[in-house]
C-alpha cells in the first residue's frame, strides 16, 4: 500500500527503480536487474502487508522507505506474483555470473534466521534518497511518516536492519533517532545489525 498516497505513477516507479538501484547496488533486487525492482515495488504498493513511504519535491520521489508487517514472506508473496519475471532473472544471473551465482544461492539460505528480539515486528526493509537530495532530512522524514503510520495501526516497536560496518553512517542516523542495538547476524557474508525502536505516544 502507499502513505498518504493516491497511486503510483509509472514515472514514480521509474524514479523509485533508479534510486534504489543507484543506492543499493549490492542487493539483491539490484543484481536480479532493473524489471524486478521495477516490479517488487509496484508489487509493494498494492500490496497489505507492506507499505511504500516517498518524499517528493515537485512531481519527483526524491526519497523512499519501505516497511513490511511480514517481513519473512515478501520474497514468496513477490515470487507468487511476478514468477516468470523473477525465475527468468535468477536464472539469467545464475548463468552469467559465477559471483552473483553465489549471492543467489545466499540469499536463498534459510539459516540466516534474524535475532528472535525482532521477529513479529513490522520492519524497515528499505530506506533511501537520492544523491542529489542527501543531508536534507529525507531520511528523518521518511522516518517520521513511518513512525505516524505505525502509530496510527497502535504499533509500539519496528525494527530494521544494517550493514554493520564502521564506515557505514546508517549506524551514526540510526544511534542519533532512539534505536537500540538488539543483535547481529550474517546475511550471504555480510555482517549486519539489527535496531529497534519504541514509539512515543
Amino acid at each position: 500500500m502507499l502513505f498518504e498516497e493516491n497511486s503510483l505513477s509509472k514515472k514514480d516507479l521509474t524514479e523509485i527503480t533508479k534510486m534504489h538501484i543507484d543506492s543499493l547496488e549490492d542487493s539483491m533486487l539490484t543484481i536480479l536487474g532493473e524489471s524486478v525492482v521495477f516490479n517488487y515495488y509496484k508489487f509493494i504498493s498494492e500490496s497489505n502487508l507492506d507499505c511504500l513511504f516517498l518524499v517528493k519535491e515537485g512531481d519527483t520521489v526524491i526519497g523512499t522507505c519501505m516497511i513490511s508487517h511480514e517481513p519473512n514472506s515478501i520474497t514468496k508473496r513477490m515470487a507468487l506474483k511476478y514468477p516468470i519475471v523473477i525465475l527468468s532473472s535468477v536464472l539469467k544471473q545464475i548463468i552469467i555470473s559465477s559471483d552473483n551465482r553465489k549471492k543467489i544461492f545466499q540469499f536463498l539460505d534459510k539459516d540466516n534466521e534474524a535475532p528472535k528480539s525482532v521477529l513479529g515486528l513490522p520492519e524497515v526493509i528499505q530506506i533511501f534518497t537520492n544523491s542529489n537530495y542527501r543531508n536534507r532530512r529525507i531520511g528523518s522524514r521518511l522516518l517520521e511518516q513511518v513512525e505516524s503510520y505505525l502509530k496510527k495501526r497502535n504499533e509500539k516497536v519496528y525494527c530494521l536492519k544494517t550493514l554493520d560496518k564502521v564506515d557505514n553512517l546508517a549506524l551514526h542516523f540510526y544511534s542519533k533517532r532512539n534505536f537500540v542495538e538488539v543483535g547481529k547476524n550474517v546475511v550471504g557474508e555480510k555482517p549486519y545489525v539489527y535496531f529497534t525502536k519504541t514509539l512515543q505516544n
